[in-house]
């Protein structure tokens, strides 16, 4: 498990995996919900 907390692209920081997890942060990021809602909203 060192070897991942050594990793460039692991954040050794004492958050869980779950929040430290790169892929759970640029999820909302990339997830369109309040884009396209308020894209929609301007558009109509």
């Amino acid at each position: 498990m060192k070897r991942d907390e050594s990793q460039p692209g692991v954040h050794p920081d004492p958050v869980p995996d779950e929040e430290s997890d790169p892929a759970t942060k640029p999820a909302p990021t990339q997830h369109p919900d309040p884009d396209p809602e308020q894209d929609n909203d301007d558009s109509n």
